[in-house]
């Protein structure tokens, strides 16, 4: 009886400690995929409604004129494939890679595709930083619903706006944020961004991944995440040495 007793006990002990582990195992893995899922690459998805009629000029109208003189770098817009994206923005940010540059302003124009002009500003450039928003002023008025938008944004590369200044072009269209089920509350800034770069909203996506980046620049999973954007516009990022807010890049 006492043999019995003792084997049973085993039985029991091993069976717990079984158990144990494997509650240990699956704990590790699903970690383990839950990191993966939240440092894998954001993808891109067009929006589903097509580009309208011309996306053409992503970049400058002639690559070999996007900067003031050969001694400065390109600059880069930084936009999709297909130059096109959405935006929930009343008054969207354009990203770009600014290099050094002469430049001390911008112009920026939106017009819509009858090629009326919607609004046209002069902006300063901020020197201390590589990758830089541009948008309108807040007391401008906002893009309409459901209309699409060409942008420029000119390097003025003098005192004076000239026709060979490099120019960046792209096309917005703004979405009705009521019409959509965001759901943003209770998430991450990764998921958000996930979420509207799934859904064509590219600019928004920019935008919070930028933000993200801005307020928790030692956060490596969304280092990650912001290092791999700029690698698709074949920007160069210094892991060493980081930019508070913005990513060092070179």
């Amino acid at each position: 009886m006492k043999n019995l007793l003792k084997l049973f006990y085993k039985l029991l002990s091993f069976g717990l400690c079984s158990q144990l582990l494997l509650f240990i195992f699956s704990a590790q893995a699903h970690s383990q995929q839950n990191s993966s899922v939240v440092t894998s690459p954001i993808q891109f998805e067009p929006p589903p409604d097509g580009e309208p009629p011309d996306t053409s000029g992503g970049g400058s109208r002639d690559p070999d004129q996007s900067r003031c003189s050969s001694n400065e770098e390109k600059i880069k817009a930084l936009m999709p494939e297909g130059n096109f994206g959405w935006t929930l923005q009343e008054i969207p940010s354009i990203h770009v890679y600014l290099p050094k540059t002469s430049a001390k302003q911008v112009v920026l124009a939106f017009q819509d595709e009858a090629e009326e002009y919607h609004e046209t500003v002069f902006l300063p450039i901020q020197t201390d930083k590589r990758i830089l928003s541009f948008s309108l002023p807040k007391d401008r008025p906002p893009l309409e619903i459901g209309k699409n938008y060409k942008w420029k944004l000119t390097l003025v590369c003098g005192d004076i706006v000239d026709v060979e200044h490099p120019q960046l072009e792209g096309w917005v269209k703004r979405i009705d944020i009521n019409s959509v089920d965001t759901n943003f509350k209770n998430q991450t800034a990764i998921e958000k961004a996930r979420w509207l770069a799934k859904n064509g909203y590219w600019y928004d996506y920019i935008k919070v991944l930028k933000a993200a980046k801005e307020a928790n620049y030692n956060n490596s999973n969304i280092n990650s995440l912001w290092f791999n954007l700029l690698k698709n516009f074949d920007i160069e990022v210094r892991y060493n040495t980081i930019e508070k807010g913005n990513g060092d890049v070179k």
